[in-house]
Formats: C-alpha cells, sequence, structure tokens
C-alpha cells in the first residue's frame, strides 16, 4: 500500500517540476508505462480539455507514488490486466452511475480499498480542482474517476506481485 506520505511527497514533487522536467519526466513514462498511458489518454479522448488533462496530470502523479512506493523498478502494466481491471470496476460501477451519476463521488470519498491514500488523492483531483477552470462535469468526473481507479488497480497489482489476484 502506498503510504499517506509518499502519496504527499508524490503531488509536491511533480507539481514542482519545470516545464522541461516536466517533458522529460512524461516521455520517460511513456517508454516504463506505454500501455497503462494509451489506457488513460483512449479513455478521455472524447472528454474535454480539462478532463484530459486532469486525468493525464493525475495519471502522472499516481505512478510517481507507486514508483516511490517500491524499491525495485516498477514492472510495466499489460494490456490484458489493464482490461480486466478496467471490467471489473466498469461492471460494479457502470450500472449505478448510469442511475445515479452522483454516485461516483461519493463512492470517491469513501473508498478505502487497497490503496486509500491513492484514492483519496483522485477523490480530492475531481472534486476539488486546484485549478478553478478544471472543473469537470459531472459525466466526466465519473469517466474520469473509472479510468483512474483502473489505473490505481492496475499499478497496486503490479506493484504487489504476490498478493492474491495480481496474476
Amino acid at each position: 500500500m502506498v503510504s499517506e506520505e509518499i502519496v504527499e511527497a508524490s503531488c509536491r514533487e511533480v507539481a514542482a517540476f519545470s516545464a522541461r522536467a516536466a517533458r522529460l519526466h512524461m516521455e520517460a513514462l511513456a517508454r516504463r508505462q506505454r500501455e497503462l498511458l494509451a489506457f488513460v489518454t483512449t479513455m478521455t479522448e472524447e472528454l474535454s480539455t480539462e478532463a484530459q488533462e486532469t486525468a493525464i496530470y493525475a495519471f502522472v502523479v499516481i505512478c510517481r507514488m507507486f514508483e516511490r512506493s517500491v524499491t525495485t523498478k516498477l514492472p510495466k502494466a499489460k494490456h490484458g490486466r489493464i482490461a480486466a481491471a478496467y471490467e471489473k470496476i466498469n461492471d460494479g460501477l457502470g450500472r449505478l452511475i448510469v442511475a445515479n451519476e452522483r454516485f461516483v463521488e461519493r463512492h470517491a470519498l469513501v473508498t478505502t480499498g487497497t490503496e486509500p491514500f491513492v484514492m483519496r488523492y483522485v477523490a480530492e483531483t475531481l472534486l476539488e480542482p486546484d485549478d478553478p477552470a478544471a472543473h469537470l462535469s459531472d459525466d466526466e468526473i465519473g469517466e474520469v474517476f473509472i479510468c483512474l481507479q483502473t489505473v490505481v488497480d492496475v499499478l497496486h497489482d503490479v506493484s504487489a506481485p504476490d498478493t492474491p489476484g495480481s496474476a
């Protein structure tokens, strides 16, 4: 599990990147987690620019959290694992989102799961953005939440390969 301290330190670290450092970090991250980045960009390509930027920025921060939480190189997330995690989340939440768009907000606030501190970051990012111009619609919050929950679940699994269900 990623600690609260690592979550906070990762947020500060990424926020402090210069434009050049951010570009270099993103290029390196794209090589390390190509399939996961492709998933995030594909999942958000039909959303607003603000939603896309929020998802990509949160993806970078979340990846940094997991990279800092392991003592070895974080394994690459593969397509099959990403698809399985997405389907599991989508099956569980998808029906409820259609019935009640505000469910995602309530769910995000009370989610503990395997990564409570990372999910608190996700909830705060979506529900209380630092940039007031980055306000997302309820539908976009739901879509980005499912996308980022998938990222968290996959990175949790690849960072803890000896846990049940991580194969």
